[in-house]
């Protein structure tokens, strides 16, 4: 039966595919770590989010393996490799770089990560994980979407770090730049008054 009807989700297994029995959710594991760093995650993903992320990649009318086997399979190395596609360092997991580079190559500009996979990976994501993500959703044109996101990670510098940080002034300019992308003028105006005159405060008159 061909995996592709026993998924949803990519073709990324074609480049890897060694002949290996392969673990339907084994492979659903490593397309969700794939689709997260490809909605902007930066650096390793926490276990816990990529087995949230990966049901949305499972068909439920297909028996798949248990979790225990699917880790086996997803991070054990691939023959002929010294590398798994999931290497795990105790809490967290990384992507093979090959993994993710081919199905960037393979996708067409339109084809951009789900909505639910960004919403849960924004759940685990510290601030400049999720500016990140909402930087990769404004060059998708996703604009609603990079507000929300912007909006967040605006709310987290602010907690952390106080409404004068630079990195708080550094989000705070993108989010008045995705409410002009949504047409928003008086908004994004407003936005980019405010961290223009904390930015002339801070340095004495002059700011970029």
């Amino acid at each position: 039966m061909s995996l592709n009807i026993l998924l949803r989700g990519r073709n990324w297994f074609n480049v890897v595919f060694d002949g290996r029995p392969t673990q339907l959710r084994g492979v659903a594991l490593v397309t969700a770590a794939i689709e997260c760093r490809r909605a902007g995650w930066i650096g390793p993903l926490p276990i816990n989010l990529v087995e949230q992320v990966h049901t949305d990649y499972l068909n439920p009318r297909y028996t798949a393996e248990t979790l225990g086997e699917a880790w086996e399979w997803a991070t054990t190395s691939v023959p002929r490799t010294t590398t798994a596609l999931l290497p795990k360092t105790g809490k967290d997991v990384t992507v093979a770089d090959y993994v993710v580079d081919h199905t960037q190559r393979t996708s067409s500009a339109d084809d951009h990560v789900a909505d639910t996979t960004v919403h849960t990976a924004l759940d685990h994501a510290e601030a400049n994980i999720a500016h990140s993500i909402g930087g990769t959703l404004r060059s998708q044109g996703r604009y609603h979407l990079a507000h929300a996101v912007f909006k967040r990670t605006y709310q987290l510098r602010t907690e952390a770090l106080g409404s004068e940080h630079p990195d708080t002034l550094a989000i705070r300019h993108d989010l008045a730049g995705v409410l002009q992308d949504l047409g928003q003028l008086e908004q994004a105006r407003t936005e980019y008054e405010a961290v223009f005159d904390i930015r002339t405060k801070l340095l004495g008159g002059w700011a970029s």
